[in-house]
């Protein structure tokens, strides 16, 4: 038979597996609802987060690389 003392280390390390585990699910649930607003059918919502599409627009400016007309 064992003696007790030698379940210890199995034991805190159970414990700090849990613990560790429930402070990292933490951090994840506090964005869970970014992508929210692509759930309606707007498509012009402005938004001062949202990305900015700079482009350049004509061909033979500099950084036009190809053309796709639609």
């Amino acid at each position: 038979m064992h003696p007790r003392w030698l379940a210890l280390p199995y034991l805190l390390t159970a414990i700090s597996c849990i613990l560790l585990s429930a402070a990292s699910a933490a951090p994840f649930s506090t964005n869970a609802n970014r992508l929210a607003y692509l759930d309606e059918d707007n498509p012009f919502y402005p938004h001062r987060d949202l990305p900015k599409l700079i482009t350049p627009q004509w061909v033979g400016e500099p950084g036009v690389e190809a053309v796709v007309i639609l």
